[in-house]
């Protein structure tokens, strides 16, 4: 049976990679992303996540065309700004929350139902940070994350046992979003990891594939922190 898996934010980084890795494996990907153009997709919505009406009409496309054979949903879109405390505005917060938990919330009951309508089982996978477990100096962005992990273990409780959720939380990976990242605080972190070096995409693809591989059933409300040893 055709396995398809839906992954949000598949045009940044680590977007590319989860989507390259699950593709790899022979799954079908669907990419909905704010970007005018597909990447590495099979299929690709182009939608802005903090638009709840036009995420609506996406979704509501999707379960028309392909309800049937979906299996997997990857929360990976994100909206990091390294934005001052002292300068975070009304309008900055609202957009940070709503690409970084509203939407994957509402996603996530989207998909729950769908699954349930059509009598299938299915796997959750949302992309935390560091930050979340941590706090950061964005406070904003942390507190979206934090908001994730907590809505991974919430999701899990409500869903089990048809629907596992878990997520990932990344340390400091090379992408695009890391260069917003204020040069000192880049220094900080490097010190901080026993790795010695930054982690790359396709480190947060492989534990996503993990997570959504059905052979890993036992593994069901885990952070799966991937940052290496970041102290």
């Amino acid at each position: 049976m055709e396995k398809t898996i839906i992954v949000t934010g598949s045009n940044g980084g680590i977007g590319q990679a989860i989507c390259a890795q699950l593709k790899s494996q022979g799954l079908t990907v669907i990419g909905v992303d704010i970007g005018s153009e597909a990447t590495v997709t099979d299929i690709y919505y182009q939608t802005d996540l903090a638009d709840h009406l036009q995420l609506l009409a996406c979704l509501d496309h999707i379960e028309k065309k392909y309800a049937d054979s979906l299996y997997g949903l990857v929360n990976n879109a994100g909206l990091y700004e390294a934005l001052e405390f002292n300068t975070l505005s009304l309008f900055d917060y609202e957009r940070i929350m709503a690409v970084n938990i509203r939407a994957p919330l509402f996603i996530s009951q989207w998909f729950a139902r769908v699954l349930e309508e059509n009598h299938n089982k299915g796997v959750i996978v949302n992309i935390a940070s560091i930050s979340g477990e941590n706090g950061s100096k964005d406070v904003a962005y942390g507190v979206s994350k934090g908001a994730i992990i907590n809505l991974t273990k919430s999701l899990s409780l409500a869903l089990a046992p048809n629907i596992r959720v878990n997520s990932v939380s990344p340390g400091i990976i090379n992408t695009s979003m890391a260069q917003k990242i204020p040069r000192e605080r880049i220094e900080e972190y490097k010190s901080r990891i026993l790795n010695q070096q930054f982690g790359a995409p396709a480190d947060i693809a492989k534990a996503v594939t993990f997570l959504l591989n059905e052979e890993n059933q036992y593994v069901n409300n885990a952070l799966l922190s991937v940052h290496g040893g970041l102290q």
